[in-house]
């Protein structure tokens, strides 16, 4: 065999194995392998932990909002019987007030006398109101009727000590002592239903020698003034003061 012949051989041998080893799959140690196995396993493993949690997690959520929802259906039940809708209330702005000592709302009143200080704080009509949204029907604006009630236990503590009929001028014909029952009872509830949630320092403030908890604090309040003035526009009847001497209108007790 000429040596021409025998190159081409060899050439050709070299090519074909070449072309063999270029197929011919990459060999990696049995270690490198499942060391790589191991590590892919445990990346596995943390996902599915992360996945377990955080369906967990959902259901924990979704139970518990559940939970509370029925309890909330189940609570309005309770408080309101035969599904009782809440009375409408006014919109009114807040603002910030201070609360101070104010000694014209402090001294002894007189027997058969207005008093323009409390007087001042009911508007025309005396909280009554007719208002085709919000009160179609005749209605009163609950806080002058809580301040009615005020000043009839106000009126009555010191008609105790010097006019033992003094309430016959403001207590709308009503019996004192049934009348007295009513306004602690309502004032009462409507203390608990506002339920003021305001944090009131515990110090006193001297005042006229004493001390008194409350005072110099301030806190978020709906606006009276403009409360008032809404009563007042809207309202059923004139009539001014608590004693309502100038009533124009039926004698509606509060």
């Amino acid at each position: 065999m000429s040596s021409a012949v025998r190159s081409e051989s060899i050439e050709r041998g070299d090519a074909e194995e070449g072309e063999k080893l270029l197929h011919q799959p990459e060999v990696i140690p049995d270690k490198t392998v499942r060391a790589h196995v191991r590590a892919h396993r445990g990346k596995v493993k943390i996902l599915l932990v992360i996945l377990a949690a955080l369906c967990v997690g959902l259901v924990s959520f979704s139970a518990g909002l559940l939970f509370g929802l029925q309890a909330q259906r189940t609570s309005s039940a309770k408080g309101s019987p035969g599904n009782a809708q809440a009375v409408p209330q006014v919109p009114v702005r807040t603002e910030l007030k201070t609360f101070q000592l104010d000694t014209s709302f402090t001294s002894v009143p007189e027997h058969g006398k207005t008093e323009p200080a409390w007087d001042s704080l009911l508007p025309n009509g005396l909280g009554y109101v007719n208002n085709t949204e919000l009160a179609p029907d005749f209605s009163v604006v609950s806080v002058f009727h809580q301040l009615h009630c005020l000043y009839t236990l106000r009126r009555a503590y010191y008609a105790e000590q010097s006019d033992h009929d003094g309430l016959e001028d403001f207590d709308f014909g009503l019996e004192r002592n049934k009348h007295a029952g009513h306004c602690f009872e309502y004032l009462r509830q409507s203390l608990m239903c506002s339920a003021d949630s305001s944090i009131e320092p515990a110090h006193v403030k001297k005042t006229d020698g004493q001390e008194f908890l409350g005072w110099d604090v301030s806190r978020t309040c709906r606006s009276y003034d403009q409360l008032k003035q809404w009563a007042g526009e809207r309202r059923a009847f004139d009539a001014h003061g608590f004693l309502a001497s100038d009533l124009n209108g039926p004698n509606h007790g509060q």
